[in-house]
C-alpha cells in the first residue's frame, strides 16, 4: 500500500461572520472572495455558505465561511452556526453605535453555545471610508478588541481590497499556526492503520520458514 491508496483530506476550518443587520458582512465577503456585487438591496435572510482554499507552508487548506443573517429575530438561529466555529468574525459599522453595542448580545450567546476552546475572535469595524460619520472611536474599538484578545481591523468593502484580503488571509494563517490544524482526525487514523499494517506485514515476512 502506498500514498496513492488513500486520499489526503486537509482539515476544514469553519469561520463565521456575525453582526447586526446592515453592517456589511456580505459586502466584506464578496470583496474577499471576488464575488461580483449584484447590488441586492435586501439583507441576508438565510445564511450563505462559502468555501475558500488557502495555502500555508505549501499545503492547501479549506476554510468554510458562513455569512449569517443579522436581524434580531434570527438571533436564535445563529446558535447552530457557532457551535463548531473555529474563527468568529464580529463585524460592526463604525457609523452605527447600536451595531457596536449589539456585540455584547452576540458574545453572551457565543459563551452559551460555543463547542470548543480553540476559538479565535476577530473584531472588524466596517465602513472605515466614512470617517466623518463615525459614531465609535477607533481607540474604543481597539480597547474592546484587547479585552476579547481579538485581532482588530478597520475595513471597507469599497476601498483597500488588497489590505482586506491580506488581513483575512492572515487570520486564517495565524489560526493554523496557533492550533496546528494541519490534518483531520480521519487522516491521522488512516495513517495509523497503514503503519500498523506495514509493521504486521514486516513481521509476517520475517517469520522463519518451517
Amino acid at each position: 500500500m502506498n500514498n496513492n491508496d488513500y486520499t489526503i483530506r486537509l482539515k476544514s476550518i469553519r469561520a463565521v461572520f456575525l453582526g447586526l443587520d446592515g453592517v456589511g458582512k456580505t459586502s466584506i465577503l464578496e470583496k474577499y472572495l471576488g464575488i461580483e456585487n449584484i447590488n441586492d438591496p435586501y439583507s441576508t435572510i438565510l445564511s450563505n455558505d462559502y468555501s475558500k482554499k488557502i495555502k500555508f507552508d505549501d499545503l492547501d487548506y479549506t476554510v468554510r465561511i458562513i455569512d449569517t443573517p443579522g436581524r434580531e429575530r434570527f438571533i436564535n438561529v445563529l446558535r447552530v452556526y457557532i457551535r463548531n466555529a473555529r474563527i468568529i468574525f464580529l463585524v460592526f459599522d463604525m457609523t452605527r453605535k447600536e451595531s457596536f453595542l449589539h456585540l455584547d448580545r452576540l458574545l453572551e450567546m457565543i459563551s452559551e453555545n460555543i463547542n470548543n476552546n480553540k476559538v479565535m475572535f476577530v473584531l472588524m469595524g466596517n465602513k472605515a471610508d466614512l470617517l466623518d460619520k463615525f459614531e465609535i472611536k477607533e481607540k474604543d474599538a481597539k480597547k474592546f478588541a484587547e479585552i476579547l484578545n481579538a485581532k482588530f481591523f478597520l475595513s471597507s468593502a469599497k476601498n483597500s481590497a488588497i489590505s482586506l484580503n491580506e488581513f483575512i488571509d492572515g487570520v486564517f494563517h495565524d489560526y493554523i499556526k496557533l492550533y496546528n490544524e494541519r490534518l483531520d482526525p480521519d487522516l491521522i487514523r488512516r495513517e495509523e492503520n497503514i503503519n500498523l499494517e506495514r509493521r504486521n506485514r514486516r513481521r509476517r515476512n520475517a517469520r522463519p520458514l518451517c
